[in-house]
């Protein structure tokens, strides 16, 4: 689903659902060249930050099917608890929302000489519509 659908249809509801977990080893962005020429802040919400995946139980993992976010009180000790890497796919349970209370104080943090960054409601949308993981249970395989 579109993440501004979701956002419109979940608001900032809790939604619990059991998926495999794997993370991308490394960035979403190349250090050099820059994808943008700003980051955001918090810096969990930047676009150039380290995305875990939610894939299906069934079929092959796929790392870009449902990108999430963690919330920073849990990120640590569930990336070191998976391993970090794609190769490491562990079915869990995750809680999480849309419209995680921190998303409302993103912010654009802009190169001195850079590009224009994107206007100040338009960031907050944008991490408004992320899924933030809150909760996260590894589910016991039988």
């Amino acid at each position: 689903m579109d993440p501004h659908l979701a956002l419109a249809c979940y608001g900032h509801q809790e939604i619990t659902l059991t998926a495999r977990l794997g993370a991308v080893d490394g960035l979403v962005c190349p250090d050099t060249p820059p994808l943008l020429p700003w980051s955001i802040e918090p810096s969990w919400f930047d676009p150039c930050s380290m995305l875990p995946s939610l894939t299906p139980l069934d079929g092959d993992p796929d790392p870009g099917y449902f990108r999430v976010r963690l919330d920073p009180a849990i990120e640590g000790e569930s990336l070191s608890a998976f391993g970090g890497n794609l190769e490491n796919w562990t079915t869990v349970e995750v809680t999480g929302q849309y419209d995680h209370a921190a998303a409302r104080t993103c912010r654009v943090k802009a190169e001195a000489d850079g590009e224009q960054p994107p206007r100040p409601e338009v960031v907050v949308l944008g991490c408004r519509s992320q899924f933030v993981v809150t909760s996260i249970h590894v589910v016991d395989k039988p």
